[in-house]
């Protein structure tokens, strides 16, 4: 069958519903009509609306018409990883073909690495990068101008900025190789006007001798992207007749670089290009709310406005802290059909009694479940939220006011480590094998061959490929014992005997690479990063952080403490927003938004009320059952009082 000459059918939506839900009638019209559509549109949907469910849905029933009678194929992007897992295990066991060529589901970063920035740079430079990775691009960044002299023009100028090293690692290339101060800016931000001085010439040589030793920055692949576009235009007609349906999930999470290169691509007739999110909550990287209005709507779009998370008094409260005002139905009810009527409730405080936020939320958690109007069992968690996690001033509340014990979890998973013993420690335990083990350990050697400036005929470092095959073709029976040192170690610290496996691999490797690599004597770093038994600080104990960021009621009930961005995506049972002091005039969400709590359609232009109101949105739009939000007595914003229960802790 033809692309364009599918139909979906009310009986091909119960069978996705079958498989989704195990039963049908579960999709509600506005969600039928979307997973029906087959034209290029964008779908704004509201918090909880089931959006990315409707879009599996609609996937499911297209594997079904597939392989497509042109040759052409599918193509899902979303945002992160943990999105395109989602994807894969909820629909990937019933959609061999869609997981398959000619189709690809992936990452927005996936998608440029394999199919425009790997491809450019092999035809460019000969040869693969030897990794796209933000922090080995800085890394050696680092090294790159620690190795200048003080005297030379690029280092004289660089010191005499405030903070030399960020400025020196945002520096990125515009198509025309020109420098510019960091990605999305342009030429005449750059603060260097002179493409002849000592200084400018320094630095674009730094960043094209970076690009050259294979050393990127995820950043550089959309400007390797760009200019393959460019000098082959005829590329953007391949990729068109190659995928004839794009689906971009989470749209409003894209930036700017990575939205117009999908536009430019895939907005074109021959292509049904669905983009579907809420552009309300665009607030993805960690630190960052994004304020430009980079998705711009199509005349072609649909609204999903009613949320199956939210309740109808959440709902009615959450919409007037939209940056872009849409209706929201909250149509989530009780589990036998009866509504949730539950009014948000505000917890006022003063410098006495913040700290008494916290047992005060759990107390009102219990009392609305004992009342029955909040499950005694809960399938989703309690949480409390805030913007910034601490201050130095004492005067700028942050979470860690509320709960002292607070502390920022930085899970994040690494390829390089500072020590052997870190690599050893530090692996990702969620999939449940030897793999990230191994990995790590290979990666853990050639950390060391870094150290030791052991480059190919090339000048470039070497690879986990490039280690296995030397090993092979030229220390064959080195290369069987290694392999079963390689699991030996990997069972041990999976064991969980890691003290004893850095002890064997401290005996063995300098042996292994003075044989393998003529390195008689290693140098004290590296003998450093071998040797040493420090392992990365922020995983030292993450179940201690863990639990210093549970606070545990003196009813046994449990509060997850987190930032808004940790939560986002998140459904919780109850949720309390802890204001908190966030720069400039007006500094908490309180002030900054009092007309929103009043019931007034937000209109301010001003930057810091636009990035409160961003916040807001997404930490009022958590909860199904209960939201509360903490202010200080000072800062109380004015409200209808029959719509909000007032608790006041600085009267007691």
């Amino acid at each position: 069958m033809q692309p364009h000459e599918i139909l979906i059918s009310d009986d091909e939506i119960e069978f996705a519903e079958q498989i989704l839900f195990g039963q049908t009638g579960i999709f509600d019209d506005e969600r039928k009509e979307f997973i029906k559509n087959i034209e290029t549109i964008d779908l704004q949907a509201v918090p909880g609306s089931g959006k990315t469910t409707a879009l599996l849905a609609k996937l499911l029933i297209l594997e079904r018409f597939l392989p497509f009678d042109d040759g052409s194929g599918i193509l899902v992007i979303s945002h992160t990883n943990a999105a395109i897992d989602e994807i894969r295990d909820k629909i990937g066991a019933y959609c061999p073909r869609l997981f398959s060529y000619p189709n690809y589901i992936g990452t927005i970063q996936s998608f440029v690495d394999k199919y425009l920035a790997l491809p450019y740079y092999v035809n460019k430079y000969g040869q693969k990068p030897y990794r796209i990775d933000n922090e080995i691009y800085d890394e050696k960044v680092i090294k790159y101008y620690e190795a200048l002299s003080s005297t030379y023009g690029m280092r004289a100028w660089l010191d005499r900025q405030n903070d030399p090293l960020i400025i020196l690692k945002k520096i990125r290339l515009d198509q025309e190789e020109n420098l510019i101060p960091a990605l999305n800016k342009v030429e005449a931000d750059f603060p260097l006007t002179d493409k002849t001085g000592r200084s400018y010439l320094g630095i674009k040589k730094m960043k094209t001798d970076l690009l050259e030793w294979g050393y990127l920055h995820f950043d550089d692949a959309y400007y390797l992207a760009s200019k393959y576009l460019s000098e082959y235009p005829s590329l953007i007609e391949i990729l068109r007749k190659r995928f004839k349906y794009v689906f971009v999930d989470e749209m409003q999470d894209m930036d700017k670089h990575q939205h117009d290169l999908l536009e430019k691509i895939f907005f074109h007739e021959e292509v049904i290009f669905q983009r579907i999110g809420d552009k309300n909550q665009a607030i993805f990287s960690p630190g960052v709310v994004m304020l430009d209005m980079i998705w711009q709507g199509r005349d072609n779009t649909l609204s999903l406005i009613g949320s199956h998370r939210l309740s109808p008094r959440i709902a009615e409260t959450v919409k007037y802290f939209g940056l872009e005002y849409l209706e929201i139905e909250g149509r989530k009810t009780n589990d036998d059909g009866t509504e949730i009527d539950i009014k948000p409730h505000m917890i006022i405080y003063d410098e006495g009694t913040i700290t008494h936020v916290l047992e005060e939320f759990t107390k009102i958690v219990e009392a609305l479940q004992q009342a029955g109007a909040i499950p005694g069992k809960l399938l989703h968690p309690v949480k409390a939220i805030g913007w910034r996690a601490e201050h130095d001033d004492a005067d700028k509340y942050g979470i860690k006011d509320y709960h002292n014990e607070y502390e920022r979890s930085l899970h994040r998973k690494r390829i390089d480590f500072p020590t052997l013993m870190s690599y050893i420690s530090m692996y990702d335990k969620e999939t449940g094998s030897l793999q990230p083990l191994r990995c790590n350990i290979i990666n853990a050697l050639l950390t060391v061959l870094r150290l030791e400036q052991m480059f190919d005929e090339n000048g470039r470092a070497c690879t986990r490929r490039g280690l296995l095959n030397h090993l092979r073709e030229e220390f064959p029976e080195r290369y069987e014992e290694f392999k079963l040192k390689l699991y030996e170690w990997s069972i041990g610290a999976y064991s969980g005997n890691v003290e004893a496996v850095h002890e064997a691999m401290k005996g063995y490797l300098p042996t292994f690479f003075s044989e393998v690599f003529g390195l008689e004597t290693l140098k004290d770093e590296s003998l450093e990063f071998i040797n040493s038994n420090a392992r990365e600080e922020i995983f030292v104990d993450e179940a201690a952080i863990g639990r210093s960021n549970v606070f545990t009621g003196e009813n046994e009930i449990e509060v997850e403490i987190g930032t808004v961005h940790s939560v986002k995506g998140e459904t919780h049972t109850a949720t309390l927003y802890l204001e908190t002091y966030y720069q400039g005039r007006e500094a908490y969400e309180s002030k900054r938004l009092s007309k929103q709590f009043s019931k007034e359609k937000f209109d301010d232009t001003r930057v810091h009320h636009r990035q409160s109101v961003k916040m807001i949105y997404v930490g009022f739009s958590r909860p199904s059952y209960l939201l509360c939000f903490a202010v200080h007595k000072d800062r109380i914003p004015e409200i209808v009082d029959e719509e909000w229960v007032i608790i006041d802790l600085s009267m007691q």
